[in-house]
């Protein structure tokens, strides 16, 4: 996968770690067949508000899609980059932002801004 197509992913997605997208989704036109796969999943609603899939307002009893964390990790891994700072996170978000980070730091580190 190109630098730039990576990068591009990590730009939309910066700081997302909770959406689980469609993975049709013209977003990962450029993602290849072999990480989509990885990537792609069935997720389950639990029924509780905070783990439960909701799309237009009503709760989905399950997705098959790719989520935004999920997919910042396999991205992480592609290009080797060093997580260390995003496996101490607790958050979805704050470790899903450290990877974007980390990502940003392989691919681009003369644009990379501490955060």
């Amino acid at each position: 996968m190109k630098s730039e197509h990576v990068l591009e992913l990590v730009e939309k997605i910066g700081g997302d770690g909770w959406t689980i997208f469609d993975a049709n989704d013209e977003l990962f036109d450029n993602l290849p067949d072999d990480l989509k796969t990885k990537a792609k999943r069935v997720y389950k609603s639990d029924g509780t508000p905070k783990g439960s899939i909701w799309k237009d307002g009503e709760i989905q009893p399950q997705m098959e899609g790719i989520y935004a964390l999920d997919l910042m990790g396999l991205l992480a891994m592609h290009v080797d980059a060093d997580t260390t700072e995003a496996r101490q996170k607790m958050g979805r978000g704050f470790r899903s932002s450290a990877l974007a980070k980390a990502i940003r730091e392989k691919l681009a580190p003369e644009g990379v801004e501490d955060e």
